[in-house]
């Protein structure tokens, strides 16, 4: 689990039918959007290089 196991964003998230996170719906509160991005990038870190968090 990342740092991020308890960050606001995770209230706002949109899933597609399979139940993967797509996005997070449009009225994520400015306090959360710094989290979702680190999260976002810490991600993409990780696909990129080959890491499963």
């Amino acid at each position: 689990m990342t740092a991020y196991g308890n960050a606001e964003f995770w209230e706002y998230i949109i899933t597609d039918e399979d139940g993967n996170m797509i996005g997070v719906r449009d009225d994520l509160p400015e306090s959360a959007k710094a989290d979702y991005e680190a999260f976002l990038e810490e991600q993409e870190y990780a696909r990129d290089h080959f890491m499963k968090i």
